[in-house]
């Protein structure tokens, strides 16, 4: 039995689609774990020069996986960094890339990485001026994180953002309750210091209600 056990292994190991998964599985939760450093545990000098070499590697990651939602949507999460902290002219088209990419992962996969395709693309509605200057539209902020709420309803990212979505939008007594539960979630596995900055954010935000 043991020796069917260590062929039927071998077998599975040497199939060439289970080995592609796995690399890209290796190299995402790389890419994501290395833009934890970056976005929470960098200081500002060194900040954009962090996204830069992580998005030649989410770059990379999605002209071999094009068709992963996951790959797509941590290209837009980088560029969106990149473009917040180099604010100059090319800013508006870096986003309006972004969100072409977020469009594309949410067609493949909207319950990807908890729904953070919606709550990326939340992000960049609310926080962007509207027209003529940008496409900041705070209606399409909040259909795009309610949608997140919905595939991740206890999620630290989903009920974080829609809170401070809350807050731009001066409607700070309902952010509170957003905020605890971002306080309150579940760890995600293998990303504490994503874990910890947002909740660090989450902390800070509340403390400033109070």
């Amino acid at each position: 039995m043991r020796y069917i056990y260590f062929y039927l292994i071998t077998i599975f190991l040497a199939n060439p689609s289970f080995a592609d998964n796995r690399s890209f599985e290796d190299k995402f939760k790389s890419l994501q774990s290395d833009w934890a450093i970056a976005r929470f545990d960098t200081d500002k000098q060194s900040k954009l020069e962090a996204f830069l070499k992580l998005r030649t590697i989410a770059i990379e990651l999605v002209s071999k996986h094009p068709k992963r939602a996951e790959s797509l949507i941590w290209l837009a999460v980088i560029k969106n960094n990149i473009a917040g902290i180099n604010a100059d002219a090319s800013s508006l088209e870096i986003v309006s890339e972004s969100r072409r990419l977020l469009e594309r992962a949410k067609k493949i996969d909207p319950k990807a990485l908890n729904g953070y395709a919606y709550i990326a693309l939340g992000g960049l509605y609310y926080s962007l001026p509207g027209w003529p200057w940008s496409f900041g539209d705070n209606e399409k902020a909040a259909s795009n994180l309610l949608a997140a709420l919905e595939i991740s309803p206890n999620g630290v990212d989903a009920n974080y953002f829609y809170a401070d979505y809350l807050i731009n939008t001066n409607r700070s007594n309902e952010a509170k309750q957003y905020l605890i539960k971002a306080l309150n979630a579940a760890p995600q596995k293998n990303r504490p210091i994503a874990d910890e900055g947002r909740r660090q954010q989450a902390r800070m935000a509340l403390n400033k209600l109070q």
